[in-house]
């Protein structure tokens, strides 16, 4: 895992929640990461809806949109506290990704992502504060 070296403000996460049940790229009741499916399979599990575990081992992946290519820097594991609602994930995280290439993205907009053996999703991106190459994705 990454060593924090980024802090997150609330509207960050605000928004990246606002977005994330807009966007639908973070819940789907019953989805479960249990099912033993491995990264590099053909029909790898479908991060968009995969718990913080299968998001871990898909660290230092790199995922292409259009006109970037960004690599998983690791996760940071939300608090949580009390119950949560069914059909949210069992631990809230927030993905951070590094570009790689294609410069400046905007942030706060929802990207297609693409790998060469994870299925293809939609993410809601938005920017670090103070660094133009570090993208962040919250999961709730």
């Amino acid at each position: 895992m990454r060593i924090q070296d980024w802090q997150v403000s609330r509207r960050t996460v605000l928004v990246g929640i606002g977005a994330s049940a807009l966007a639908g790229c973070g819940v789907a009741p019953g989805s479960d990461s249990s099912s033993g499916a491995s990264l590099t399979a053909k029909s790898g599990p479908a991060l968009a809806t995969a718990e913080a575990d299968v998001w871990t081992a898909a660290a230092g992946s790199q995922f292409q949109t259009t006109g970037y290519t960004m690599q998983l820097a690791g996760i940071e594991l939300l608090r949580v506290v009390g119950e949560r609602p069914e059909g949210l994930r069992r631990q809230p995280f927030i993905a951070v990704f590094d570009i790689l290439s294609g410069g400046f993205m905007p942030g706060n907009l929802v990207y297609t992502i693409r790998h060469t053996t994870i299925p293809t999703f939609d993410i809601y991106l938005t920017n670090h504060s103070t660094s133009a190459t570090t993208m962040f994705a919250l999961f709730n």
